[in-house]
């Protein structure tokens, strides 16, 4: 290889550290096929063994392309493609014969490096993208270092202060650059697949697994007091489909509208939700949204509150709900298949028999039946549980009768299942229930673990209601959380159940730091530029003027940068040998006799040597020396530069 070898280990270091951080993420052959390479190349390194000759190269292309299409299946999108590019790194490096080749491996790290934030966009994934940035920078300053005059601290502080005059640029881009409504190109595939969150079915379990899960779904700031607990239910998918396992959605066709009428009591609420990307195009909102017109999302037929587009980053949204709205969307197709059950003729023959026993007694009156039911979960020895036992082909007869033990799913299931076949329309609408209190910040979080499904039934004259029989069976699940509900407390996040306060605390102080990321940073969009140039007194401003302004903002910053550098350039182009000696001068003119520019080293020291004790001359001779020596002589290197440098900072003349 023709570059040094200390060199080459720097470009190694640079590599591991773009490409640790995938590791986790790509398949076990890809991470292993990067790793051999590594150390083949580090071995190199080492002289142990010889640079692979272009056969050899293309076999390991090969091996990469093979690899690649066993574990992905293709060469592109956001995980494969990144994949690709990691062994395709560390196969250039195993020819590097050039300055260009370095320039290409460290180009693609680049690359690799920033797309991190194809996969998470935290300020800590910002912290080490932005290390190592500068990392790479000063790697390319080493090799263009000929005659390897810095050392490893001086080229990261010189990359440090080259990322940082570039700092303002990259504001001004960032502030005033004009926001496009939407994505400025697709997405791969992959870089849409589905996280952790609600489904879009719900059947045993699909609820309850998210209960471990402390990642957060969304975060709300009221305008006013925070509701109490119990009122906090954040709609989500709606499930009318049943067919005997799984509920799944059955929404009305295009844009059909829901019946919504205002009644005489309620209250209207303000908030915004930071909502977490889940790669669909559902919101979530208390009942029930209103005044959406010209806000990009709509209300289903269902009153399920949707985004034109998959929320695929941080999305921020205010909205006002109103709890005095009543739904009254009920087709006559809409009940019957809101009335349907599977297979009534073999299936859940006791849950059906218990729902109609219920009608004969209570007669037309379907607020009776409900109270029924809800009397029949409270009265039974129902166990709200997060380990609940299986279920048969008899599910609803199994769980009313047999187990009694469940999750929020199955006591909705159950009830929705009762109601239809006492011939009550219901159905199930899942979402989020409640949420926690950050009490720096005075937002709530709203974790995965909230995760809830209840039920609605259609009251006539009243319209759809929410019935939670949840609350019948578990009244702490609602009044206060998961976390006094259920008594497996060893399942629950850890955030959830208190623990030492200082903990608590500066976890509470960093979702607060990270709710501020998400608001000003990932979530800076459009509508949020807006919202700043408003405040700033900038209330009209439109695309043309952010770019007159951004032009000229980045002129001004430019002009400001580069007198600065200018105005730095006098010192900073001297070498660092000159500066030393400039410095000894310096502390020899204390002696009252200064350095003429006319004169040399030796002049200056055979005039003011008898002003020095003994002691100090000797030392300042061998010093004079030393620098002829560094500087006219042929026994230069960096180490005798850097030592020469720190003996002038170490010495102090002494006077007669």
């Amino acid at each position: 290889m023709p570059a040094d070898s200390h060199k080459l280990w720097a470009l190694l270091a640079g590599i591991m550290l773009v490409t640790v951080p995938f590791f986790p993420r790509i398949p076990l052959p890809v991470t292993a096929l990067s790793l051999i390479m590594a150390l083949w190349l580090a071995a190199m390194l080492l002289n142990k063994i010889r640079q692979p000759d272009k056969w050899q190269r293309a076999g390991l292309l090969l091996l990469a392309i093979l690899v690649m299409s066993v574990s992905f299946g293709t060469l592109l999108g956001r995980d494969a493609g990144t994949g690709f590019l990691i062994l395709l790194a560390f196969l250039k490096m195993l020819e590097i014969n050039g300055k260009r080749d370095v320039y290409i491996v460290v180009y693609v790290e680049y690359f690799l490096i920033a797309s991190n934030f194809f996969h998470t966009q935290s300020p800590w994934v910002a912290l080490y993208v932005f290390a190592t940035v500068i990392y790479l920078t000063s790697i390319l300053i080493l090799f263009n270092d000929k005659i390897s005059t810095l050392d490893t601290r001086r080229r990261l502080m010189i990359a440090s202060r080259m990322i940082l005059q570039a700092t303002p640029f990259m504001l001004v881009l960032f502030i005033l650059f004009p926001r496009i409504p939407g994505p400025l190109w697709g997405l791969p595939k992959d870089a849409q697949a589905a996280v952790t969150g609600l489904s879009n079915s719900m059947s045993p379990g699909s609820v309850s697994s998210l209960i471990e899960s402390e990642e957060i779904a969304f975060r709300v700031r009221f305008a006013g007091q925070i509701p109490p607990h119990s009122d906090l239910y954040w709609r989500g998918p709606v499930f009318s489909r049943y067919d005997g396992q799984t509920w799944e959605a059955d929404n009305a066709f295009g844009k059909a509208t829901a019946n919504l009428i205002k009644g005489e009591k309620g209250k209207t609420i303000q908030y915004t939700v930071t909502l977490e990307p889940h790669q669909r195009n559902w919101l979530f909102a208390l009942n029930y949204p209103v005044n959406l017109q010209d806000s990009g999302y709509r209300l289903t037929r269902e009153v399920q509150l949707l985004s034109r587009k998959k929320i695929n980053s941080v999305t921020r949204y205010s909205l006002t709900s109103d709890s005095g709205i009543r739904n009254h969307s009920l087709s006559g197709y809409e009940r019957t298949k809101n009335l349907w059950l599977p297979d009534t003729d073999s299936l859940n023959q006791k849950t059906i028999a218990l729902a109609r026993q219920w009608r004969q007694l209570v007669g037309e009156d379907d607020r009776r039946v409900i109270d029924r039911a809800l009397r029949y979960f409270n009265e039974q020895p129902f166990v709200y549980t997060l380990n609940p036992p299986l279920l048969g082909n008899d599910a609803m007869d199994d769980f009313l009768f047999e187990t009694r033990r469940g999750f929020c799913e199955h006591y909705s299931s159950a009830f929705v299942y009762l109601a239809r076949a006492a011939g009550i329309p219901a159905r199930i609408v899942t979402g989020y229930q409640g949420g926690e209190k950050n009490p720096v910040d005075e937002y709530l979080i709203i974790r995965q673990s909230s995760a809830h499904a209840w039920a609605e039934i259609w009251i006539d004259g009243t319209g759809w209601q929410r019935v939670d029989p949840t609350a019948a069976v578990s009244p702490d699940r609602i009044e206060s959380g998961i976390q006094d509900a259920v008594a497996e407390r060893d399942l629950l996040p850890t955030i959830l159940l208190g623990g030492n306060s200082i903990l608590l605390g500066l976890r509470y102080r960093w979702d607060s730091f990270n709710y501020r990321w998400d608001e000003w940073v990932i979530g800076f969009n459009r509508e949020r530029q807006f919202e700043l140039f408003k405040k700033l007194g900038f209330a009209n401003i439109d695309w043309q003027g952010m770019v007159i302004g951004m032009v000229v903002l980045l002129a001004l910053v430019g002009t400001l940068i580069g007198l600065w550098i200018f105005w730095q350039g006098a010192g900073a182009r001297q070498d660092r040998l000159k500066q030393a000696y400039d410095r000894l001068c310096q502390k020899l003119a204390k002696t009252g006799i200064s350095k003429n520019n006319t004169e040399g080293p030796t002049e200056y020291f055979s005039r003011m040597r008898h002003k020095l004790t003994p002691a100090s001359a000797s030392k300042a001779r061998g010093l004079i020396q030393y620098y002829l020596a560094l500087r006219y002589g042929m026994a230069s290197s960096p180490d005798r530069q850097r030592q020469f440098i720190k003996s002038v900072r170490r010495f102090t003349p002494h006077l007669k």
